[in-house]
């Protein structure tokens, strides 16, 4: 455990090298512009990590078998970037529109491959934004980007407000209830 603690900070000290660092107010995690700053630098960061992960192996992986399940994420992230900056491109041509649909597959398929659960995200980005995005294009508004994203990050919010509310309740229907409740009364002052 003191070598999984210590690879932590290590790896943590290479990110905030790179400007990158977890939020307090986002729970310890990284925030959108840090996750587009990981994506943006993932070579320099990937080749900053695998000697860390590989000084503190103590033999329990090869170093080949390190640097293959590294790229595996470095391609995952790179491939989940040109997903996402293919869905923010305005007006795209029909060959962006076939390579941002198969970065989605990809990256998936990727996430799939190395053991991640495919969460509502994933789903998300594969099933429904793309078709959208492609929609978009087709009837001549030129894809995703005219939609603003304030609203999700508004109501997101808005989200995180109500459970920190209601944290105190434990089951799930008083929780439900409470919520429906002061929806109510916010929406019918």
């Amino acid at each position: 455990m003191p070598t999984l603690l210590a690879n932590k900070y290590k790896i943590n000290s290479v990110l905030t090298k790179e400007n990158i660092k977890r939020e307090d107010y986002f729970e310890k995690k990284f925030n959108g512009v840090n996750i587009r700053k990981i994506m943006d630098r993932s070579d320099t960061i990937f080749a900053n990590i695998i000697p860390i992960l590989k000084a503190d192996n103590k033999g329990k992986l090869s170093d080949e078998d390190i640097d293959s399940i590294c790229k595996n994420y470095q391609l995952l992230v790179d491939k989940s970037d040109a997903a996402l900056k293919g869905l923010a491109t305005p007006f795209p041509t029909p060959a962006q529109l076939t390579n941002t649909k198969k970065a989605i597959k990809q990256s998936v398929e990727l996430a799939k491959e190395i053991g991640l659960s495919i969460t509502p995200k994933w789903h998300i980005l594969a099933v429904h934004c793309f078709p959208q995005h492609e929609r978009l294009v087709e009837e001549g508004w030129g894809g995703l980007f005219i939609v603003d994203e304030s609203f999700i990050e508004k109501s997101h919010q808005a989200g995180v407000a109500l459970e920190r509310q209601l944290r105190g309740l434990r089951m799930f229907r008083q929780k439900h209830f409470a919520g429906a409740k002061m929806a109510h009364r916010a929406a019918n002052p």
